[in-house]
């Protein structure tokens, strides 16, 4: 029973549409910016994955915030506001399913690079796309639209990343790396 014991109000229903809406939308628009890195970076050479620890802070306060919201919840008889809060059950399911979305949502500490491009976070760009680009010491620099990005890449993976590099970006180079030679 998802909207109580009164049946459904016209308040009610709109703003259980609304709230799956939402998240449809952030779940559609995760899953496409994740599909567009994955196209432009192509096979990987290299992937920095998102750091668990503040995913699992932010899912451990939705559930602690949502066991208060679902403790202090009012009994659905006799109150004045039974007609406008959803169920128990839709609150918990509308709660459980943000986290499916938040965890399928590309994380701004994820980072990919390929063979064709770079990914990081919501932002993915072919190597030719690049304003420039450096490998250096332990990281893969690429400048996007103005703004530097930096990821963690293995030094035994340099030389794989810097062939397509050069193939694909090789006058984009910027003047500040380590190549040798």
């Amino acid at each position: 029973m998802l909207f109580g014991r009164m049946g459904p109000s016209l308040e009610r229903v709109l703003a259980f549409l609304m709230t799956w809406a939402y998240l449809g939308l952030g779940g559609f628009l995760g899953l496409t910016a994740r599909q567009r890195g994955k196209l432009t970076a192509g096979t990987l050479v290299w992937h920095q994955p998102a750091p668990l620890r503040s995913r699992l802070i932010v899912s451990a306060a939705v559930v602690v915030l949502g066991a208060i919201a679902l403790a202090s919840y009012p009994s659905m008889t006799g109150q004045a506001l039974d007609g406008l809060l959803p169920t128990p059950a839709a609150l918990a399911s509308t709660l459980v399913l943000s986290l499916v979305v938040y965890w399928g949502l590309p994380h701004p500490a994820q980072a990919a690079c390929g063979e064709t491009g770079v990914r990081f976070g919501w932002r993915s760009c072919f190597y030719g796309e690049l304003d420039s680009w450096r490998l250096t010491g332990e990281h893969l620099r690429c400048c996007i639209a103005g703004k530097w990005y930096a990821m963690r890449v293995p030094p035994e993976a340099h030389a794989a990343l810097r062939r397509h590099l050069e193939r694909e970006a090789g006058s984009l180079e910027s003047e500040f790396s380590d190549r040798k030679g």
